[in-house]
């Protein structure tokens, strides 16, 4: 994913307090809705039906059009809320669509993609009482 989740993992943990104690059940559950969110993000970018090493590539009248999807791990937010019975964890993240552009086949796989579009995404999951859905 982006530089794997050893990073990404490193920085979360960074950032908690250490006055906190494991058996906070709102920290447990936060820990595993964490680890979700990587697993989830992952599991999205790995199938994007088009990806950088294999774009969708279209004919528009003389021009080739190569394009994929990507989540810009930058953008990744996510929260835990509370619920009387439960915990909801939300999830936003950009969407980012790439493409180049070239009058052939053959400059088309020498062209750099730029990012054309953003679609900012939010997804809901539910705490069942030991795992996130």
């Amino acid at each position: 994913m982006f530089g794997g989740r050893r990073v990404f993992l490193v920085f979360l943990f960074l950032l908690l307090p250490l006055n906190l104690q494991a058996q906070d059940q709102d920290f447990l559950v936060w820990k595993k809705l964490a680890f979700f969110v990587i697993s989830w993000v992952e599991n999205i970018n790995n199938n994007f039906q088009y990806s950088p090493q294999q774009p969708q590539i279209v004919q528009v009248n003389n021009l080739y059009v190569a394009s994929f999807s990507k989540i810009n791990p930058e953008s990744i937010s996510f929260h835990l809320k509370k619920t009387p019975n439960s915990y909801l964890g939300i999830l936003e993240y950009d969407e980012v669509i790439y493409q180049a552009q070239a009058l052939t086949l053959e400059s088309l796989r020498q062209t750099s993609f730029v990012p054309v579009k953003v679609r900012r995404l939010t997804e809901i999951f539910r705490y069942n009482g030991s795992s996130w859905e």
